[in-house]
């Protein structure tokens, strides 16, 4: 049953992830339009996967898996728009800081400030 759950959040991920209408190279400058119409633009060469590749290998950027992703083929490179738009934003950083709190860690604090907070340190003697 493990497998199956998994699975299915896999599969609501995927449908819930970002998808760019459209790709291109402009002044060095890599320019995403998103399907909600949004725009992103950053420079191309910040792109790890991109730093080896020359320009004309970097301006035959397209779309690939139904524009969840950006491949160049002539570089063999490729990379996920949703990874992408995390590093540009730092939002994969955020996620990870606010998941270390969570549900536990709140039910922690409170009975614990039921309790009247945190016990104080002893010293040792």
């Amino acid at each position: 049953m493990e497998a199956t759950s998994t699975f299915k959040e896999r599969m609501e991920h995927h449908a819930n992830s970002p998808k760019a209408t459209s790709a291109q190279i402009s002044d060095g400058e890599l320019q995403l339009t998103l399907e909600t119409g949004a725009k992103v633009s950053l420079p191309a060469r910040m792109l790890r996967p991109l730093a080896q590749l020359s320009d004309e290998q970097i301006a035959k950027v397209q779309l690939t898996a139904g524009g969840r992703g950006l491949l160049w083929h002539d570089g063999g490179a490729s990379i996920a728009v949703e990874g992408l738009l995390e590093a540009a934003t730092g939002l994969k950083s955020l996620q990870a800081s606010a998941a270390k709190g969570g549900r536990a860690k709140t039910a922690a604090v409170r009975a614990n400030g039921a309790k009247g907070g945190r016990p104080r340190k002893v010293a040792a003697t």
